[in-house]
């Protein structure tokens, strides 16, 4: 595929970033991801099975329906540097506008 000055624009549009310094390196990077899928159309896969994961593993997840121990609420708060009655004390990330 060539790759014009006006596909340059309209990517940059969709894209929503500026390309005006690099369209010339842009330009040559998708010119060569664009021969690589070339070459890579041009092997059969009609009878290659999709690959759903890069493993054969299985995720071990618990079972919904078993109970299992529960920490305390008191014994969870021991491990916090500081806490109130109920809840762990951290202090603000948000800065409060002036009134």
């Amino acid at each position: 595929m060539e790759i014009t000055e006006e596909k340059l624009d309209k990517l940059s549009k969709i894209a929503k970033i500026d390309i005006a310094n690099n369209k010339k390196e842009i330009k040559k990077d998708l010119e060569s991801i664009s021969s690589w899928v070339k070459k890579i159309n041009q092997f059969d896969t009609d009878k290659v099975e999709p690959l759903l994961n890069m493993s054969k593993e299985t995720n071990n997840m618990r079972e919904d329906d078993k109970i299992f121990e529960v920490l305390k609420h008191s014994e969870v708060l021991k491990n916090a540097p500081e806490h109130d009655s109920n809840y762990f004390r951290i202090f603000s990330y948000i800065e409060k506008e002036n009134s």
